[in-house]
């Protein structure tokens, strides 16, 4: 599957569930943030929330999302979104 277009079956999964995560193992910023702006143009019921407050502050992006890299806290990098489902 292309994993661009991972993020469309989110909603088919989240069908019962208000809070879901979109997660990458990696570290690259193109499969990551604007992966996220990409699907919530798309899919405007999800709406991303910061991390803060569910992980330790030093894994937090400016844009709220989780973050880790071997080099920074030598752990295996990763990217992780919030995304809550804003039903009308």
């Amino acid at each position: 599957m292309d994993p661009s277009k991972f993020g469309d079956l989110l909603p088919r999964v989240l069908i019962t569930s208000c809070i879901g995560s979109a997660n990458t193992c990696s570290i690259d910023h193109e499969e990551n943030e604007p992966r996220i702006t990409a699907f919530v143009q798309r899919h405007l019921d999800f709406v991303p929330q910061s991390v803060h407050g569910y992980v330790p502050a030093e894994f937090v992006t400016g844009g709220g999302f989780y973050s880790s890299s071997l080099s920074k806290h030598y752990i295996d990098g990763a990217f992780a979104a919030r995304l809550v489902w804003s039903v009308l």
